[in-house]
């Protein structure tokens, strides 16, 4: 694992924006990978980018991002279920090794199928559904980390960094079915 000083070595941070039904999402990826999708807006997205590469260039990049960019829009468009054979690689550098763990179980639920947090924590022998409930809340690379396929013990919804309504969203293009906020 890499320290977080040697995280604000990166020289260059390459970024581009592009629409989605729920307005701009913004991606950054590093030479190691997509670093971080925001969701949630361009301002949090610069915030997060500059506290974990305070001295790194961060430069526009569309090209850098290009096969990145061009799966998430095949996915929102229901074009894509799966990101392989060749998914994006994934820089991690940033997690802990218990949220890679959790991060990498997410990775292995089938498009179109949920998890519950508790089932996911029994699959990695944490012992704390709520543990991997926080895991999931600090992915900074959502969809590719498929978080939004883990729901609470009742199927109802829980959370998701986007909200529940682009949860519903992404659920509804695998397939899955909102019902009184559970999926059914």
């Amino acid at each position: 694992m890499t320290s977080g000083s040697d995280m604000k070595q990166e020289t260059a941070v390459y970024w581009t924006s592009f629409a989605t039904p729920f307005g701009d999402w913004y991606i950054a990826s590093t030479l190691q990978g997509v670093f971080l999708i925001s969701i949630s807006g361009e301002e949090s997205f610069f915030q997060r980018l500059k506290r974990h590469f305070e001295d790194a260039d961060i430069l526009e990049s569309p090209e850098a991002n290009e096969d990145a960019v061009r799966m998430l829009k095949e996915y929102l468009e229901h074009r894509r279920d799966h990101f392989g054979p060749d998914p994006p690689l994934l820089d991690l550098r940033f997690a802990t090794e218990f949220e890679q763990e959790v991060w990498q179980a997410a990775q292995q639920i089938p498009f179109g199928t949920v998890t519950t947090y508790g089932e996911l924590s029994d699959k990695i022998e944490a012992n704390s559904a709520q543990a991997v409930g926080q895991a999931l809340g600090r992915n900074r690379i959502p969809v590719f980390i498929p978080c939004h396929r883990i729901v609470q013990a009742d199927h109802s919804l829980g959370g998701f960094t986007g909200g529940t309504r682009i949860k519903e969203f992404l659920l509804d293009i695998e397939g899955l079915k909102i019902t009184d906020g559970k999926v059914s």
